[in-house]
């Protein structure tokens, strides 16, 4: 069987990965996302977040302006008014400076494969680690974009909410420079076949 060796990675992502494998497994490919493609796929949320803030800034003006016209008392209850939408405006700020956030994850995020399991490494000193076993892996889906990076999807994640709503989350290695080679070991992960 092919194997496909490791990647280049910076020594600490190195180290992340080397940390997790265990006794007997051995890293047949390792890949980082691209951090431009995560910060692209944030940018529906930054348009709505310049309107949401927009709006929320038009709305702490028009109630601190309407304040000064009608002659509200200053230390009155109706002074803390114009704060009503400051909630609304830090939301919408977080909304926009989402594409940042995750730029600068993707550039701390790590992708990688063993006969085992595909493992996602995320996070600078708090360390997330997620692994995907055969029986985790569901259909398998690339999508191949101009530039010559990838999506491989390969599970969903399910979360509930208090009114026992259910959504699902796509599951999978991002904007990844060699997507073919990991879509490769990852059906031979999901259909038991070892490397």
């Amino acid at each position: 069987m092919t194997s496909f060796g490791p990647n280049y990675l910076s020594q600490d992502l190195q180290q992340a990965v080397d940390s997790e494998v265990e006794q007997g497994e051995h890293i047949l490919w390792t890949g980082q996302p691209t951090p431009a493609r995560l910060a692209r796929t944030a940018l529906p949320m930054t348009f709505f977040g310049l309107f949401f803030g927009g709006f929320a800034v038009f709305w702490i003006w028009g109630a601190a302006t309407g304040m000064s016209h009608h002659s509200v008392q200053s230390s009155g209850p109706g002074a803390f008014f114009p704060l009503f939408g400051l909630p609304f405006f830090l939301i919408g700020l977080g909304m926009v400076l989402s594409p940042l956030y995750l730029y600068n994850s993707g550039k701390r995020t790590v992708y990688a494969i063993t006969e085992k399991r595909a493992i996602i490494i995320s996070g600078g000193s708090k360390k997330t680690v997620q692994s995907y076993y055969g029986r985790d892996m569901s259909t398998v889906e690339r999508t191949d974009l101009a530039n010559g990076t990838g999506d491989v999807v390969f599970a969903r994640k399910f979360t509930s909410n208090s009114n026992q709503n259910s959504t699902s989350t796509p599951v999978g290695f991002y904007g990844v420079a060699n997507v073919r080679e990991a879509e490769t070991l990852i059906h031979k992960i999901r259909d038991g076949v070892e490397s």
